[in-house]
């Protein structure tokens, strides 16, 4: 599971080849709803808590790469 904490996502549960699209898409979704820097200002710094992470495989990788890009696309690091 994947839900917005104040700046940041927080995942919970396993990262695994069999959720990795729907953690990506939600956590797209999140990351799309939050406003974009603006020209000249700092960019916003989204925190990935992984903290509560059970169980991963190589697919996990992807959805952090996945949501890096998204997030930086959106001009937060």
């Amino acid at each position: 599971m994947i839900e917005r904490e104040g700046d940041g996502l927080r995942v919970s549960g396993p990262m695994l080849i069999s959720n990795a699209s729907a953690l990506l898409k939600a956590g797209r979704g999140f990351l799309q709803a939050m406003p974009a820097a603006a020209a000249g200002q700092a960019a916003a710094v989204v925190v990935l808590d992984l903290k509560a992470v059970g169980e991963t495989d190589s697919s996990a990788l992807g959805v952090v790469f996945g949501l890096l890009r998204t997030a930086r696309e959106r001009g937060a690091e």
